[in-house]
């Protein structure tokens, strides 16, 4: 149900197509100037195409409009790209943050986008039904599904520093009961102690219902927790628009500075990668794993709704 005007969401999930290509058309149709100046043709589909004469050989430079909420699961390495084209990639993702909201697998490690992992339900003899107290729903775990591994990204970026909003965080992380291992993980040239973290939230990834051409499926991964979460942003746009705020543009800030009452923290699991069992683990607060926790939708709107 709507809450107001419905608000436009893009959802782009993984498929066969080269990522940086598909990305970079996407920034090119919303910025002209981006299109004519950012384009790499290592990299991107340059028209007109002298490979393919008789294939689509138009322009979208500049000629769409960006909805408010962009959902994107694809996710590849920064090592795959020179530094420059990542940064001007995500100077183009800031400019979308300050219209509406983006929550991306990639390029995660940009600091001007909000990066949803996932989490996964864990056994419990109690039962829940809606309305009841909160203690009684499930406990959550990082979602980590064995044979084969499966598991949820995090990390650190080698190519863009911690930016302010979760400097604090991720120095308590680093800092914390963990840090004996990410030491020797850092120590080991695994990963940049210094970099932007990411995760910044996680929801439920794992045996997720979805229906597709009238059939139901149970479904796993990341593609399902970045959708979920752009829907309940989606949402409370919907119900600011119609109390005639604006949308909540850059969400990161806030969810760092007051959003802990409106997460779930989620402490358990871990993620793996790179030849390590455990590379990065959950913990209180902030973890490069589950990020700041899951949200509780509900908290979450009353939250922003209370907000200019």
């Amino acid at each position: 149900m709507s809450l107001g005007h419905p608000v436009p969401v893009i959802d782009i999930q993984v498929g066969d197509e080269f990522l940086g290509g598909d990305t970079n058309t996407m920034l090119a149709a919303f910025d002209k100037r981006y299109c004519e100046m950012a384009l790499e043709a290592d990299f991107d589909p340059i028209y007109p195409d002298t490979q393919n004469p008789s294939g689509y050989n138009g322009s979208d430079c500049g000629n769409d409009e960006p909805p408010l909420v962009i959902s994107i699961s694809y996710v590849w390495d920064e090592a795959s790209f020179p530094d420059s084209y990542l940064q001007h990639g995500c100077l183009e993702f800031l400019k979308l943050a300050l219209r509406g909201f983006f929550t991306p697998g990639f390029p995660a490690s940009c600091p001007w986008v909000t990066v949803v992992g996932g989490t996964q339900l864990t056994t419990t003899n109690a039962s829940w039904t809606p309305g009841t107290t909160s203690e009684l729903f499930p406990p959550e775990t990082a979602f980590n599904i064995p044979n084969p591994v499966f598991s949820s990204g995090g990390g650190f970026s080698w190519v863009f520093d911690a930016p302010f909003y979760q400097r604090a965080a991720v120095a308590e992380y680093l800092d914390g009961d963990l840090h004996g291992h990410l030491s020797n993980l850092s120590t080991r040239g695994y990963f940049n102690d210094r970099g932007r973290g990411f995760l910044d939230v996680a929801t439920i990834a794992a045996y997720v219902l979805a229906e597709s051409n009238d059939v139901e499926w149970l479904i796993a991964g990341t593609s399902v927790s970045a959708p979920v979460f752009a829907s309940m942003i989606a949402k409370i746009n919907d119900a600011r628009l119609a109390v005639r705020k604006r949308s909540v543009g850059f969400l990161n800030p806030v969810l760092y500075g007051l959003g802990h009452a409106t997460l779930r923290d989620v402490t358990l699991g871990w993620n793996t990668g790179c030849g390590v069992d455990k590379a990065f683990e959950a913990s209180a607060g902030w973890d490069a794993v589950t990020g700041l926790g899951s949200p509780n939708f509900e908290k979450l709107l009353e939250l922003y709704l209370s907000l200019p």
